[in-house]
Order: structure tokens, then C-alpha cells, then sequence
């Protein structure tokens, strides 16, 4: 009879051990991982952004690009979706599309455009070139945060040596 005590005892015993393992483990999730995997779906969701802003930039430019090669006059519609927090931009001086997406992460070290502002603020920004010999007229268009509708309509045509860019719903 004092065997099978003896076998209880050690079966509770393993119980509080199993559970005390379990707790540590549990305190081991909470504290060291789900921070990591917090930061890592910050980090996803930002990189997306910057993606979302560089890929209308990159399709506005090649736009432009082919509206220009094109002898004559020319003329071409796009759709641009813009992000949460993203801007894209002509700048006729320096004959490029600029985009910017601000972010909740620092990415300074990962993306050599990605700069970190006060007050824990986060923004990637970049310049896609078009054609040298382009004249840009850029003054219907600007997709900027804050924008009436998170998508526009875009219309590129050639008039002349001239390639305009033009918002057709803002």
C-alpha cells in the first residue's frame, strides 16, 4: 500500500512540475515571441506600402515613357491605387515620377531611401526617371495622402514635344 501512495505522490509531483514547465513556456511566448512576430507584421505591412507607392510610380513612368517614344500624338489612360500613407508625384524640373510612403517601422537600415523623422515617424521615398528628351506638364496631378479618393484615373497624352499628365478625377 505505501507503494501505490508512493506512485501518487510522484504522479502529482510530475503534474506541478508539467504545469510549471507549461507556465514558463507560456511567460517565454508572451514576453520574447509575440513582440518579434508584432514588429516582423509591422514590418511586412510597411515594405507593402512602399511596394504599393513605388509600383504606381514605376507604372505612371512607363506611361509617360511610351506616350513619349510614340511619334505624333499620342494618348493613354491608367489606373493608380494609392495606399494608405503613400504619395506619388510629377516633378517636371527633374523629369521624374517621386513616390513616398510613410511608415510605422523603422526600415533606415534595410532601405537606403527610408529615413527615420521625430517623434517615432518613419518615411521611404523615391525618384523614377523618364525619357531624357520628355517635356513634362504635370500640373493637373498629384496623388498626396489625404487625397479625395484612394484611386484615380490617370490620363497621359502628347501634344507637340509637350507629355501631360492629368488627374481625371480629382
Amino acid at each position: 500500500m505505501a507503494h501505490r501512495w508512493l506512485g501518487l505522490n510522484s504522479t502529482g509531483q510530475t503534474s506541478v512540475e508539467f504545469l510549471f514547465i507549461f507556465m514558463i513556456m507560456l511567460f517565454y511566448l508572451e514576453i520574447v515571441i509575440q513582440p518579434n512576430v508584432r514588429d516582423a507584421s509591422e514590418s511586412i505591412i510597411a515594405v507593402n506600402r512602399i511596394g504599393q507607392a513605388k509600383m504606381n510610380a514605376m507604372k505612371l513612368a512607363n506611361a509617360i515613357n511610351e506616350a513619349t517614344a510614340l511619334g505624333g500624338e499620342s494618348s493613354k489612360s491608367i489606373w493608380l491605387f494609392l495606399g494608405d500613407n503613400t504619395s506619388v508625384w510629377c516633378d517636371e524640373a527633374e523629369k521624374a515620377i517621386k513616390y513616398r510612403a510613410d511608415i510605422g517601422v523603422s526600415l533606415a537600415e534595410e532601405f537606403n531611401s527610408c529615413t527615420d523623422l521625430a517623434d517615432n515617424k518613419h518615411e521611404c521615398d523615391g525618384t523614377i526617371k523618364v525619357l531624357d528628351d520628355t517635356t513634362l506638364n504635370c500640373s493637373n496631378f498629384s496623388l498626396k495622402e489625404g487625397s479625395k479618393v484612394p484611386k484615380a484615373r490617370v490620363r497621359i497624352y502628347k501634344i507637340g514635344s509637350v507629355t501631360y499628365v492629368q488627374d481625371l478625377l480629382g
